[in-house]
């Protein structure tokens, strides 16, 4: 993590406030590096339309959103609302 950029502030709010309001299942939040990587590799393959099954409170929809770029499309689908 100390090689990463740093997290932008509304993931850094998004995730405290998931561990606020959900202590027990803040776990589940992808987290700054994995969010990074899944940037990476949005951009690698040139997604510009991307599929997310199960996004609980949507940190890695904002960081595909982040790589799709204005015109890109994240379509997030989560069964337990």
């Amino acid at each position: 993590e100390a090689l990463c950029s740093p997290e932008p502030k509304a993931l850094a709010e998004l995730r405290a406030e998931t561990a606020k309001a959900m202590p027990g299942a803040a776990h589940m939040v992808s987290g700054h590096v994995q969010g990074l990587l899944l940037q990476l590799l949005a951009k690698l393959t040139g997604a510009r339309t991307v599929l997310e099954i199960g996004c609980f409170t949507g940190y890695s929809a904002l960081c595909l959103a982040h790589a799709v770029g204005v015109g890109g499309v994240v379509t997030t689908c989560e069964r337990d609302p």
